[in-house]
């Protein structure tokens, strides 16, 4: 029961729209577009001209088939110049005979014209006939050798040709109202107008889909798509997102975006994230190198000569043994293996201060990349009495048998 009510309203909605569409055409003036006739200039009829006629009436017919324009194609009207003026014994292109023509093909409008070789290319003539009240209109236009080599070209210069003399704009109109007072409006990356009072009415654009950017101090750039029609003029409604600013007063000409300084900061961030992680890993690795050279030192010490030991144990072991001259084979892996740990002590001694300088250059970058600008934030500090300004403290320590340090960050 349910299906066959929705089958019932589904066929009435496909019926208005068949029936909204035709009522649409038949609004629409007919118009009989003949095929152009090729006017010999003395070399001739050659096949080329022949061949660029029917393509020029091919196309001229195509806009009135579309409904591109105040006209609909007359049915049954694809005829051509020539055989409707032998048909109707016309002579020549008088407007009496020329609205006969059109009342026979049941025409309102009637668009004939002629096509004719030149050196460089070709000229054509085209005339639109009121067939009521014969007035008519007519254009001459040339086509290019280089525009009559390939289709989609020849199309082109015949939709123009048919706009100008049909009278159809070949341009739109953006009308743009936005939330803020001034802003600029660029389409297709190119500035095209200027916000006043929180609008702006931009003409003459290229029909077809237009990239839409708006930019004002303060707020995120808007970016969106319209369709721009010939002769019609389209709206377009833009809501900025406010930025909120960080400790400046406000931005300049001279300083870079808040959004841009942002984007740097954040990228400042992870990059000393990195360095921090990699200064961090090499410390703990030459940390436990330290760490295993003690190790083995005790244990050559330990298989020492008696004599010897007693000589180390008053340097401490590695202290002071580059004094010592000695050709024990154990006593010189000794000395490699104290002048492995110094390295590495040496390592740790710059690894230690560099995580710690990267960490707060992270700390810091977070900061204005992520919190900058933040008002809860703000008014956070304020109530506490501080500055909203981050505060680094950094303090290294590094003795003879441990490194390490500190680092106070407050915001």
């Amino acid at each position: 029961m349910h299906f066959r009510m929705y089958s019932a309203v589904l066929v009435v909605l496909i019926a208005l729209a068949a029936w909204a569409d035709s009522a649409t055409a038949q609004s629409k003036k007919k118009i009989a577009v003949l095929g152009l006739e090729v006017i010999d200039a003395g070399g001739g009829i050659d096949a080329k001209t022949t061949q660029l006629a029917n393509q020029i009436t091919d196309a001229l017919r195509r806009r009135p088939e579309l409904q591109l324009g105040p006209y609909a194609l007359a049915p049954h009207s694809k005829k051509d110049l020539l055989e409707m003026k032998l048909l109707s014994g016309c002579n020549n292109e008088a407007e009496s005979c020329m609205a006969r023509i059109g009342r026979d093909l049941k025409a309102d409008v009637l668009m004939y014209g002629k096509i004719q070789r030149l050196t460089d290319g070709f000229q054509v003539t085209l005339t639109v006939l009121t067939v009521r009240s014969r007035q008519k209109k007519s254009t001459t236009a040339k086509l290019q050798a280089s525009e009559s080599r390939t289709n989609s070209r020849v199309t082109e210069w015949t939709r123009k040709l048919y706009n100008r003399i049909t009278g159809v704009p070949e341009r739109g109109i953006l009308v743009v109202k936005a939330n803020v007072d001034r802003g600029k409006v660029y389409v297709d990356g190119k500035i095209k107008g200027n916000l006043s009072k929180k609008t702006v009415r931009i003409k003459g654009l290229r029909t077809g889909t237009r990239q839409v950017s708006i930019e004002a101090p303060g707020h995120q750039t808007f970016n969106d798509e319209v369709r721009i029609r010939a002769g019609k003029s389209v709206s377009l409604n833009a809501s900025l997102d406010a930025i909120a600013l960080g400790p400046q007063s406000g931005p300049s000409d001279d300083t870079p975006k808040s959004g841009d300084s942002r984007r740097m900061w954040r990228i400042a961030t992870w990059g000393a994230v990195a360095a921090t992680a990699a200064s961090g890993v090499g410390w703990v690795i030459e940390w436990r190198q330290i760490k295993g050279t003690q190790d083995d030192t005790e244990k050559i010490r330990d298989g020492l000569k008696m004599e010897l030991k007693m000589m180390l144990e008053e340097n401490n072991v590695c202290t002071g043994i580059d004094a010592l001259a000695m050709s024990d084979t154990a006593f010189g892996e000794l000395k490699s293996k104290c002048d492995a740990g110094k390295r590495h002590a040496r390592n740790t001694q710059i690894l230690v201060p560099l995580t710690f300088l990267a960490g707060a250059a992270a700390a810091v970058s977070y900061y204005f990349g992520y919190l900058s600008g933040d008002s809860s934030n703000r008014e956070r500090a304020r109530l506490r009495g501080k500055s909203d300004q981050p505060t680094v403290e950094l303090v290294p320590s590094v003795t003879p048998s441990s490194v390490g340090g500190a680092v106070k960050i407050e915001f």
